[in-house]
């Protein structure tokens, strides 16, 4: 393998993660405001902020993947610095 298709193939790989990254915690999310109850209003606000904020990540990094599509391999190269999930996954993990 090249090192263009070594690092088209590392995009791919890279997409699929932060995808199910993004799968993964808007599940836990899910799970969460499920299991809490109507009366725990600070709860469910925390919560739906974390939800609106994954979901602006989502778009944001969605983006970046747009945009790394249409440029150069360079830009191939460096995508996982312009990344959110891992933000939004290390709140997970508190």
């Amino acid at each position: 393998m090249n090192p263009v298709q070594q690092t088209l193939w590392d995009m791919e790989v890279l997409y699929k993660t932060t995808m199910e990254l993004y799968e993964s915690y808007f599940t836990m999310l899910e799970a969460a405001i499920e299991n809490t109850p109507d009366t725990d209003i600070d709860r469910i606000n925390e919560l739906n902020s974390l939800v609106q904020e994954a979901n602006e990540a989502l778009q944001a990094d969605m983006a970046v993947f747009d945009k790394v599509v249409s440029t150069d391999v360079e830009a191939l190269m460096s995508i996982q610095d312009e990344l959110k999930i891992q933000s939004i996954y290390d709140k997970l993990k508190k």
